[in-house]
């Protein structure tokens, strides 16, 4: 499991850092603003897509699915401050709903991974709503989800194409 997460975390780390790579390699497709890319193991296989934004204080927010059908939600914050491969206990919300309580995996010092069950709700949730809330420590997070519905409407797309092979 920590494996697939610091997988994910690196993935999109790398990608937000070099998206003219990704982009040549006709992975990654732009949806106002959103970057929703989809990547292959080493034998071709797929193995996720993701939906990113990096926002203008340098945060990012990102939901990614595996080829397993696994939902992440990954939060890069520079203001946080976390030990690589701990967990930690945190919230999150979108709308400042009922909170929903989660075990966090840190993947490094500012990016937060969070494991979520296949859930369409949730899904549906942050694609009609304005904002995604995450706590950890005491600290809030507040990620605007403006674009999120095509966006998260392009990364089923691209899910089950990587599914399909094709």
């Amino acid at each position: 499991m920590r494996h697939s997460v610091t997988l994910a975390a690196a993935f999109l780390l790398g990608l937000l850092a070099a998206p003219a790579l990704a982009q040549s390699a006709g992975e990654t497709v732009d949806v106002g603003g959103w970057k929703v890319t989809r990547t292959h193991k080493a034998d071709g296989s797929f193995e996720q897509c993701s939906s990113a934004m990096k926002y203008d204080d340098s945060s990012i927010l990102a939901f990614a699915v595996n080829g397993a059908g696994k939902v992440f939600v990954v939060l890069v914050e520079p203001t946080f401050k976390f030990t690589g491969g701990q967990t930690y206990k945190s919230e999150f919300y979108i709308d400042k709903t009922t909170a929903i309580p989660v075990d966090a995996i840190a993947a490094d010092a500012t990016t937060l991974v969070i494991p979520v069950a296949k859930d369409d709700a949730f899904m549906a949730a942050a694609m009609a709503g304005n904002s995604l809330f995450i706590e950890v420590g005491g600290k809030l997070s507040e990620n605007p989800l403006s674009g999120s519905s095509k966006a998260i409407t392009q990364l089923a797309t691209c899910v089950t194409a990587g599914a399909k092979g094709s």
